[in-house]
């Protein structure tokens, strides 16, 4: 449990203004045969981590490995990365989107927290255009 608690605690990075820290969760701890008088001889820990653009995947798999070496432990790890953070930066691409969005909704309204969520909500109104073999047919438009 101390390697665990070690996982869990790490300091990974501070995040930054469009992301919040990086963090690890464990989802799932299997050990034994659900008996009170068995000492199990393995457990299977399953855990993610959610991180941020102020650490890389390879920096996460060395500080967990470092983390289980200090535990003393035998292991066997299968990383999964199922992509990496990514910001897109100021610029033409995100002021046309911003504009597209703001001509298609009116202005911004409200905020947001740690910049993770729209701001405004994106309605699209739908229009019949017929039917087409005996089911409707439906387009669908931006208000």
């Amino acid at each position: 449990m101390p390697t665990l608690t070690a996982l869990v605690a790490e300091p990974w990075d501070q995040g930054n203004d469009f992301f919040d820290p990086t963090s690890l969760q464990i989802s799932t701890i299997r050990a034994g045969q659900r008996v009170t008088n068995v000492i199990p001889g393995s457990v299977e820990v399953l855990f993610n981590l959610r991180f941020s653009t102020e650490v890389t995947a390879d920096e996460i798999r060395e500080r967990c490995e470092a983390i289980l070496d200090q535990g003393g432990l035998t292991y066997d790890i299968d990383w999964s990365l199922s992509g990496e953070p990514f910001l897109t930066e100021p610029g033409a691409l995100l002021n046309a989107v911003i504009g597209s969005i703001e001509a298609t909704t009116g202005p911004r309204a409200g905020g947001i927290h740690r910049r993770r969520h729209l701001r405004w909500p994106i309605h699209c109104a739908q229009r019949r255009t017929g039917r087409r073999g005996g089911s409707r047919q439906r387009d669908h438009s931006p208000n």
